[in-house]
C-alpha cells in the first residue's frame, strides 16, 4: 500500500498546499452549480445512505461566506471527474478560501470502501512520516517528507473516523533546503459515504464536518 498510496498522498499534500493558499480560477459568479438531474446510484435505488442530490445539496454554496471562507471552485458532479481539484470518479470536491492564506478542501465520496479510506488517509499517518523523494515518469519529482502525525477519534451524527494533525519537513533528493509544513485532515464515514476535510491553515475541520453532517439530516 505504501507505494501507490504514498505517491497519491504526497501529490495530494502538494496540490492541497497550493489550492488552500491561492483562490482557484473559476467562472462561478453565483451559487455553486447543481446538477440538473441526479445521476448515478441513488439512495432509493440502493437502499443505503443518502442520494447524490442530498450529498451535493448539503455542501456549502458559493459565494455565501461561512466562518470566513467562501467557495472559489466547485466540482460537484459525481460522474464527471476531470482536471478539477484532483477530482476522482464518484467524488465531489470544493475549494474554500478567504482569498489570502486560509482555506480547506472538502471532498465527499459517493461510496465508502476500506481501501479508499486507507488511501486517502495515507497523507496523514498515525506516527512517523518518512517518505523518500520519488521521481515520476514525467521526470518531475515528488519531494520526500519527514515528520510525525497524530490521529484522534472523531464521531458525529452517525459518522465516525479520525482527525489527524501532522507536522513535517519536505525536501528534494538533491538535498535542497527543507521547508516546514503542517496538515490537518478529518476523514470519516457513515458506512455508505466518505467525508474528507483537509487544510494546511488554522481552520477548524471538525466544525466544517459537523455542519455538513447536520445539513444532511
Amino acid at each position: 500500500m505504501r507505494g501507490g498510496a504514498g505517491v497519491r498522498g504526497a501529490v495530494g499534500v502538494l496540490a492541497g498546499a497550493v489550492l488552500l493558499l491561492t483562490p482557484a480560477c473559476s467562472d462561478d459568479t453565483g451559487d455553486a452549480p447543481r446538477p440538473a438531474e441526479e445521476s448515478g446510484p441513488t439512495a432509493e435505488a440502493t437502499g443505503t445512505g443518502h442520494s447524490d442530490a442530498a450529498l451535493v445539496d448539503a455542501l456549502p454554496s458559493a459565494p455565501a461566506e461561512r466562518h470566513g471562507l467562501a467557495v472559489f471552485e466547485s466540482c460537484i458532479d459525481f460522474d464527471a471527474p476531470g482536471n478539477c481539484l484532483g477530482q476522482e470518479e464518484g467524488t465531489v470536491v470544493l475549494n474554500l478560501s478567504d482569498g489570502k492564506n486560509q482555506g480547506l478542501l472538502l471532498t465527499v465520496a459517493r461510496e465508502h470502501t476500506e481501501e479508499s479510506f486507507e488511501e486517502r488517509g495515507a497523507s496523514c499517518p498515525d506516527g512517523a512520516i518518512d517518505d523518500p523523494a520519488q521521481e515520476l515518469e514525467s521526470g518531475e519529482e515528488i519531494p520526500g517528507r519527514q515528520g510525525t502525525g497524530e490521529r484522534t477519534p472523531w464521531e458525529h451524527g452517525g459518522w465516525s473516523g479520525w482527525v489527524c494533525r501532522a507536522d513535517y519537513t519536505q525536501s528534494d533528493s538533491a538535498g535542497g533546503p527543507a521547508d516546514s509544513y503542517s496538515l490537518t485532515l478529518l476523514l470519516a464515514t457513515d458506512g455508505h459515504h466518505q467525508l474528507s476535510v483537509r487544510t494546511a491553515a488554522e481552520v477548524d475541520v471538525e466544525l466544517w464536518a459537523r455542519e455538513y453532517v447536520d445539513r444532511l439530516d
